[in-house]
């Protein structure tokens, strides 16, 4: 797991090697008002506001992830989501009727390529 509390990562795992599960955690948290918000490609333990208009909670995307936002929390369980980012993506720039979206692809898979590298994985 990357991103988010080193604190939060050691005490998740510490649970984990006891036995219980994500579920349980989760639900512990919860009860702790510890917000554990799952938006796809991670999870955000909240108190994040919304890059355009900052009275507006954020709600994910691609920049939720630890190379963008301290509250992100990804572990290799959210590769495969990534790594179709980047793939779809890719899949795009070969087409030339989305040539008007070319920028945007590249950058979606700019960001998928850095959390993959920060998980260590290939693609």
């Amino acid at each position: 797991t990357r991103g988010g509390s080193e604190n939060l990562r050691k005490v998740f795992r510490g649970y984990m090697a006891s036995g219980h599960t994500k579920d349980d955690i989760f639900e512990a948290m919860l009860g702790q008002h510890i917000a554990v918000i799952n938006v796809g490609s991670g999870f955000c333990y909240g108190g994040g506001v919304d890059e355009f208009d900052s009275s507006l909670p954020c709600i994910g995307g691609l920049r939720c992830n630890p190379n963008q936002c301290k509250n992100a929390v990804v572990s290799k369980a959210n590769a495969p989501a990534w790594r179709d980012v980047y793939y779809q993506n890719k899949a795009m720039l070969g087409n030339p009727e989305y040539a008007h979206t070319h920028a945007q692809n590249k950058a979606a898979m700019e960001e998928a390529y850095g959390v993959l590298l920060l998980l260590e994985e290939e693609l």
